[in-house]
């Protein structure tokens, strides 16, 4: 595979050994508040496992890097794992409210996963980070419901 801006200059391969992707583990839930009521309270959530690393993949090079083997290094982008955490209510007379936390586990930005960053954000280390997310939405009475 030709090399891209992910991999560095000079480098002759990107992401060109065996990897493997995994799947990801989901549950959902949603627990009526009252039984008699129709209000909804939901749970969801979603992992992803650590990314995988390269195996069968040649040396490579970069500007001021000696020539270094990759195999063993983890895939550019693949983060050492992610979970995404929602709760939320609906009410039966449309009100929809939900809150969101998605965390994103640190990633390396080249095959040669160096720590230090470069300027132009081509190479290092991308640290982890949450993000939170909220969300409220209104169904009018009488509109069409999914």
């Amino acid at each position: 595979m030709p090399a891209s801006l992910a991999g560095g200059l000079g480098a002759t391969l990107t992401n060109g050994g065996e990897t493997l992707h995994a799947g990801s583990s989901s549950v959902s839930a949603s627990i009526p508040a009252r039984s008699r009521l129709p209000h909804n309270v939901f749970l969801r959530g979603r992992s992803l496992p650590p990314g995988r690393p390269l195996r069968g993949v040649p040396a490579q090079r970069g500007p001021g890097v000696r020539r270094r083997r990759v195999s063993g290094n983890r895939l550019p982008y693949a983060p050492r794992g992610s979970l995404t955490v929602a709760t939320g209510y609906t009410h039966p007379r449309g009100l929809t409210a939900q809150v969101e936390a998605v965390h994103t586990g640190e990633q390396f930005a080249d095959d040669l996963n160096r720590v230090a960053s470069s300027a132009d954000g081509q190479r290092g280390l991308v640290p982890a980070h949450t993000i939170c997310n909220v969300a409220v939405s209104w169904t009018c009475a009488g509109s069409p419901s999914n």
